[in-house]
């Protein structure tokens, strides 16, 4: 069974089967809000999660909900959807960031969480998605296109990475 929802605190022992994939592949943890070393523990983390729902939670994020992909008792997936973009957020990052785990990739996750998150901005009443990947993956961009996604103009850093941005209409 699927289910895209967020953590609960009895999903401790699935959420660190998921992050440990990511961990022994030696990855950087996508999104980056899942990073469970950012917290004290699974408890805070949990915590904060929740908390970052709030708006003037933290004045360096704007206010953003945590999802997970669960496929039965596992987790595959995860999605950090922004409420609302600011000026960093429109060039890189944009409305949702999401990843899978390593060993469940190519198997049409990355589609999933993207279409249940979309569904939560469209809840949200946000006319229209921004979602942004880095110009070398390739299988990202895919996904977005693939889910209505309208290339618009990059973005290059001061590092010469560029960022592809796509606009998803929610209307």
């Amino acid at each position: 069974m699927q289910t895209f929802r967020e953590l609960k605190t009895e999903d401790e022992t699935a959420f660190y089967r998921y992050i440990n994939q990511w961990y022994l592949k030696e990855e950087i943890v996508i999104p980056t809000a899942t990073e469970i070393k950012r917290y004290k523990n699974y408890q805070h983390f949990i915590e904060y999660l929740s908390a970052s729902k709030q708006a003037n939670f933290n004045h360096n994020f704007v206010p953003n909900s945590t999802f997970f992909l669960f496929i039965g008792d596992d987790i595959v997936g995860a999605s950090n959807i922004r409420h609302e973009l600011n000026d960093g957020l429109k060039e890189i990052g944009g409305h949702i960031g999401y990843g899978v785990a390593p060993n469940e990739r190519n198997k049409g996750y990355a589609t999933k969480i993207l279409e249940h998150s979309l569904i939560y901005l469209k809840k949200m009443q946000i006319q229209e998605a921004l979602i942004t990947c880095n110009q070398k993956n390739q299988f990202s961009a895919k996904v977005i296109i693939n889910c209505g996604g309208g290339e618009i103009s990059s973005f290059k850093d001061e590092k010469g990475n560029i960022t592809r941005r796509f606009l998803i209409s929610l209307v």
